[in-house]
């Protein structure tokens, strides 16, 4: 039997887990962790689309969203989110960020979390421009 030297773990951490860095224009910067197993194909596909500059989208006061130039299906859908999660709305081909604990819209595919500035997109106005890119 293998022992896990910590090499290892470290290894399978950075595999399972991409970090991308959302630059807000006149806002700062935020990041997250797209965690794998929550949604393979789904992170898969946006990451290779990434960087990408967007336009930002606001729900109900709680929620940051804009669209991307992809187009996936449900993977492991689910309503219930907690306050900085990251996820996909299929239906309109966009990322979300909430800020605030509410329910979406509709069935989202779970990405994972912001894991630094998450009250800077509770600031954010609609229109404002974002660029996400993942962070080597």
């Amino acid at each position: 039997m293998k022992k896990i030297e910590n090499e290892d773990l470290d290894l399978q951490e950075s595999v399972n887990i991409h970090r991308i860095a959302f630059e807000i224009y006149e806002g700062g910067e935020a990041e997250a962790e797209l965690v794998r197993h929550k949604a393979p194909r789904t992170i898969e596909t946006i990451i290779r689309v990434l960087p990408v500059r967007v336009r930002a989208l606001i729900y109900l006061q709680a929620q940051v969203y804009f669209t991307l130039p992809v187009s996936i299906g449900l993977e492991k859908p689910t309503r219930t989110i907690e306050t900085g999660d990251v996820a996909f709305w299929p239906q309109g081909n966009a990322m979300c960020i909430f800020f605030k604990k509410i329910e979406p819209a509709g069935a989202v595919n779970l990405l994972g979390k912001v894991t630094k500035g998450l009250e800077l997109f509770e600031k954010v106005k609609l229109g404002t421009n974002i660029t996400v890119s993942l962070i080597d």
